[in-house]
């Protein structure tokens, strides 16, 4: 596959794919213009409106994390505005990626360093993260994406999208992109990602439990398995940046998912 993905996202073929990047780019170009940022050039608009942060010279992830979607441009994201204007209209997707990843870095050490050390130091515990030092260089020298492959269900940069949306995103994107990677473990962030998967997966449970899978917050942390598109183990969770994490999850978010790994 590799640059193939890249390729794919950034001009997609699929109808609905296509609706979901229009609409991204309208979005771009109207918080440009309530930023003062007028006459920017369509590839810049473009190159803003998705995200995709595997290198595919360098990385060699075993794992996959999941999130639902990159969500559309907040004033916090102005440096990141600037970043890709400097790179020119048309830029090396390598270099685009670096960007991507380093804001995804970003997100993880500034907005998230709570959950992203946490989780960090969960996985090194069982063999899944390989931080030879402290958890915030692992991530910000890039040694992390060598482990973890980052996945956005919906890769456009859109306020909301509907559930067939999902599966358009998943069966043009998502799908493909887990049997390119043949993950050992597979993490999902959040109920809508959650939901999705668990519809187009024949998922198994790990172990024998008395809860209910459909909704994340019971099936948090709690490991299932699947045989397509690859054999793998599912690990879903409550999102880190919601409610639930810092409120009626956070002391026992992570209690679960080394209970979970363990069973493993």
């Amino acid at each position: 596959m590799h640059s193939e993905f890249f390729n794919r996202i950034a001009q997609p073929e699929h109808p609905a794919l296509g609706d979901l990047a229009d609409q991204a780019r309208t979005g771009v170009e109207n918080t440009l213009m309530d930023w003062g940022l007028e006459n920017v050039s369509p590839s810049v608009v473009r190159n803003l409106s998705f995200t995709y942060y595997h290198d595919w010279e360098h990385d060699d992830p075993n794992c996959l994390l999941v999130v639902q979607d990159p969500g559309p441009l907040y004033d916090r994201h102005q440096d990141e505005v600037q970043a890709i204007r400097d790179l020119g209209t048309d830029p090396d997707p390598l270099e685009l990626i670096s960007l991507h990843r380093s804001f995804a870095i970003s997100w993880l050490v500034q907005r998230n360093a709570d959950f992203a050390e946490k989780f960090v130091e969960t996985c090194a515990e069982h063999g899944i993260a390989t931080p030879a030092d402290d958890w915030r260089d692992y991530i910000e020298q890039g040694r992390f994406f060598d482990d973890f492959y980052l996945a956005d269900v919906v890769k456009y940069r859109t306020d909301s999208h509907n559930h067939n949306q999902r599966i358009a995103s998943y069966r043009g994107y998502l799908r493909d992109e887990i049997h390119y990677i043949d993950p050992e473990f597979v993490f999902v962030f959040g109920g809508d990602a959650w939901s999705l998967l668990r519809s187009q997966l024949n998922l198994t449970p790990q172990e024998t439990i008395d809860i209910d899978p459909s909704k994340v917050t019971e099936a948090h942390g709690h490991p299932f398995r699947t045989t397509t598109p690859v054999e793998t183990t599912i690990v879903p969770l409550v999102h880190f940046s919601g409610r639930v994490y810092h409120s009626l999850l956070r002391d026992s978010y992570f209690d679960y998912l080394e209970e979970g790994l363990a069973t493993l």
